[in-house]
């Protein structure tokens, strides 16, 4: 189950403003609602009830209601004793069901506990739970620093809700000191149940660069893929792993590893910062003598870019220019439930 859905082609669930043949502003705003419901999970606001939940929702849900696909996030009111229903700004009620469509029993909504809840169906399915305070309910948490045969964890339900998420490798710096440097390697992400899992999966963890040489790709079997970042070389830095083409022009995404810094013979620049991915790798002010070097990319969620003659930083980041090397990727599974 990847978190990556549309609305199944359902397009005609959302009202329609028919402005002619320009699109006017009601096919503008029911176009915009019909994106933010597409890729959000909207908080509910002020639930209250024990088994029959109440709660608000802003922005109001289209005219059409409910809409497959949906997600909110809400905090229980109450601990349940039963099957439980919701209603939304006052509108019909649904019922609330596991991720495998059972009725909920009594205790499975704790007092106080985050939840994260789709809309399938007639149904919301309930695909993160758990206890008050326990930040998430993750039951389990592994780190992979190197590729390895995973074996899937034996007594977990069809139904527990894996994240996965993983770094490429960061691209090596050019090993002349007035080159370029490396490139972040790519960030992914996705949420699957198990039984989308295979019981043993090839989990790849990219290598780093090494100086001149591009940062490995990471993967977790066919589900789940994320590029490593390309080497500096004598005309160019490397490109941020994961950078999509838009009208024949590499762009930078949130997801995508940080740009290395491009050659000078007066000497290069910093490296490209990155959201998810690794940073890009740095130069120096001056390439005479590798004087003041520059830093590398900052991340905020991978590892930052290596300075002018540096590594770069742990999972993805870029090495600098003059023989940098590019750090591991790795991959990072949460299951919960």
């Amino acid at each position: 189950m990847s978190t990556r859905t549309t609305y199944n082609g359902n397009s005609e669930q959302v009202p329609w403003v028919d402005d002619g043949p320009t699109e006017g502003f009601g096919n503008q705003y029911a176009r915009l609602m019909r994106t933010l419901f597409d890729v959000s999970a909207l908080p509910l606001t002020l639930p209250d009830g024990v088994n029959d939940v109440t709660a608000s929702v802003d922005p109001e849900l289209p005219a059409g209601g409910l809409v497959e696909g949906m997600k909110f996030s809400i905090t229980w009111p109450a601990t349940n004793t039963g099957p439980m229903t919701l209603a939304l700004n006052g509108g019909a009620a649904a019922a609330i069901v596991t991720a495998g469509g059972e009725a909920m029993t009594p205790g499975m909504a704790q007092s106080g506990a985050r939840a994260l809840l789709e809309f399938v169906g007639t149904d919301y399915r309930v695909l993160i739970t758990g206890d008050a305070g326990d930040g998430g309910a993750v039951s389990s948490r592994e780190i992979i620093i190197a590729s390895q045969t995973w074996l899937k964890p034996a007594g977990v339900s069809d139904d527990a809700v894996v994240l996965i998420e993983m770094w490429g490798g960061g691209g090596g710096g050019d090993n002349s000191d007035d080159d370029g440097s490396g490139a972040g390697g790519e960030f992914a992400r996705g949420f699957f149940t198990m039984a989308d899992i295979p019981s043993s999966v090839s989990a790849v963890v990219g290598a780093g660069g090494s100086a001149e040489v591009s940062g490995g790709a990471s993967s977790f079997g066919t589900l789940l893929s994320a590029q490593g970042g390309g080497r500096g070389t004598s005309s160019a830095g490397g490109r941020g792993g994961g950078k999509l083409a838009f009208n024949g022009t590499y762009q930078a995404t949130d997801f995508s590893g940080g740009d290395g810094c491009g050659p000078g013979t007066e000497g290069t620049g910093p490296g490209q910062p990155s959201l998810w991915g690794g940073g890009g790798g740095g130069g120096f002010q001056s390439a005479r003598n590798n004087q003041d070097p520059h830093p590398g990319g900052q991340s905020k969620y991978g590892g930052a870019g290596g300075a002018g003659g540096q590594n770069g930083q742990i999972p993805g980041g870029g090495g600098g220019v003059n023989g940098g090397v590019g750090a591991r990727g790795e991959i990072r599974i949460y299951i919960f439930g």
